[in-house]
């Protein structure tokens, strides 16, 4: 072994990630998904006379459980698109599209035993993405799809509907059946966001912008029929605040709910300037929706020097996401925090901290008060490229703020975070536009010292797959002789 591998794998080692196993498959185009404790690879071979896509179920060692192929003709793989999966409705769905075959696509659906469903040749793209081409925000409860549009009049006011879709038969791709549209309000609302579902009803937060009923609202809506059963307003009709939904946590015993997010002053001014401040709520709700608490915490946000800087402490506004992790044994919430820097028309990322939320009463208290960013963060993202998004969340006119508070936990950015102690953890992703690269890499704090190092470089065109745990991630990567799987400790 040379010495350039050995100081390799002693640094790899004193950051705490440590290579292990590795397996090459002979696929192509391939995907990689994983559900409960197995991973599941998807792509495709060719026999010498014809292609054949491929399913292999490996668990979390990668070592190969079982595995079942489908003939798709005599085309070879390179002649076909990269494939494309999902886990709707519980099963494994594969999209496959030749190349210059314009909106014809095939769609293979397994259960998770490997068993094939349904096998659907040369049908319309369109009706595969048939709830989602014009930015419709959907929820999937078992076989129930519920979907949220806008319908704008001539005047633009926008009107929200929730449709709820039943799929007829789970062998069968694409076949739902409408069940019954309810029509929220039809003034001042500027988002509704689905964020619950089970067999007796349907969460929504909406937001209102004006009128009598101005504020931040859960509606609960009867799954069965469509009928509203209950509007809660988060905020008091004495309070001069927003309540930004981040995310929720709903006890199956007690049926408790917790609302989880920011909370932030409707207007800022000279007075009210809350720069370098965040506040953060959890409000709760007993099994019929009624508010028993609402609770706040300030957070005030410093940024970490850099060896001797003499800079001067500089005035930001600052927004927070507030993500639930799980429930400890103790009876608290453990949340990670998302903390952005708030530009013009952008979010960009500043870091991200645990908060242990305890409850006390019916009140609930977090643990800190204050957040001190590290600007390594930050400066990985930074590029001199308008066009370049690296470690932003960009508002638009369809969606604004909804792209930062909750239109998606996941970030093309941050891949994953962890804490261990006062040990944190990030995986970062970013891209040189210039160079076509993919990069991921891994910071490291001990509390101390920011240590980073450059896990992966990849060509856009053939873009790394991971999917997480806690403990390891496992990637995917095309090589000439198929596809490389990783699974390490991070």
């Amino acid at each position: 072994m040379d010495l350039k591998r050995i100081c390799f794998l002693i640094l790899s080692c004193c950051f705490g990630f440590c290579w292990s196993q590795e397996k090459k498959v002979p696929l192509f185009n391939a995907c990689l998904v994983m559900s409960g404790s197995n991973v599941y690879v998807g792509g495709m071979e060719w026999t010498g006379t014809k292609s054949v896509f491929k399913l292999v179920r490996l668990n979390a060692s990668l070592v190969a459980l079982d595995s079942v192929s489908v003939n798709i003709g005599n085309v070879k793989p390179d002649l076909y698109l990269p494939i494309s999966a999902d886990t709707l409705h519980g099963s494994l769905n594969y999209v496959i599209q030749k190349k210059e075959s314009g909106t014809k696509v095939s769609v293979l659906r397994f259960d998770k035993k490997l068993s094939l469903l349904n096998g659907v040749t040369e049908t319309d793209l369109t009706r595969v993405n048939s709830f989602t081409n014009f930015r419709q925000e959907q929820f999937i409860y078992k076989n129930t799809l519920y979907t949220i549009k806008t319908v704008a009049d001539t005047s633009k006011q926008k009107q929200f509907y929730l449709s709820a879709y039943h799929l007829k038969d789970k062998n069968k791709a694409f076949d739902y059946v409408f069940k019954w549209q309810f029509a929220l309000d039809r003034q001042f609302i500027t988002n509704a966001h689905i964020f619950y579902a089970d067999s007796q009803q349907v969460m929504l937060f909406v937001q209102v912008s004006d009128g009598a009923r101005k504020g931040q609202w859960l509606l609960r809506v009867n799954a069965q029929n469509g009928f509203l059963i209950r509007g809660t307003r988060l905020n008091t009709k004495t309070e001069k605040v927003v309540y930004h939904f981040s995310d929720f946590y709903r006890d199956s015993l007690t049926k408790y709910i917790l609302l989880l997010g920011e909370r932030k002053l409707e207007a800022l001014t000279s007075t009210t300037l809350t720069a370098n401040k965040v506040e953060a709520f959890v409000v709760k709700l007993d099994s019929m929706g009624n508010i028993t608490s609402r609770s706040s915490q300030s957070i005030s946000i410093s940024v970490a020097k850099i060896g001797k800087s003499t800079l001067k402490t500089v005035l930001r506004n600052y927004s927070l996401r507030v993500l639930v992790n799980k429930k400890l044994p103790s009876g608290e919430l453990l949340l990670e925090a998302q903390v952005y820097e708030q530009l013009p028309g952008v979010w960009q990322y500043a870091d991200s901290y645990p908060l242990i939320a305890s409850p006390l009463g019916d009140d609930y208290l977090l643990d800190r008060k204050q957040f001190l960013i590290q600007p390594n963060l930050a400066l990985y993202f930074w590029t001199n490229d308008k066009l370049n998004t690296n470690g932003l969340l960009v508002a638009d006119s369809v969606n604004g703020s909804a792209g930062l508070y909750y239109r998606n936990k996941q970030t093309p950015f941050l891949k994953a975070f962890k804490t261990e102690g006062l040990t944190k953890t990030y995986l970062l992703q970013k891209t040189d536009l210039k160079k076509q690269l993919q990069m991921l890499s891994r910071f490291y704090f001990d509390g101390k010292v920011m240590q980073s190092q450059t896990l992966y470089e990849t060509p856009l065109l053939q873009p790394l797959q991971l999917v997480f745990t806690n403990a390891f991630l496992i990637s995917m990567q095309q090589i000439p002789e198929g596809i490389l799987l990783k699974k390490e400790n991070w």
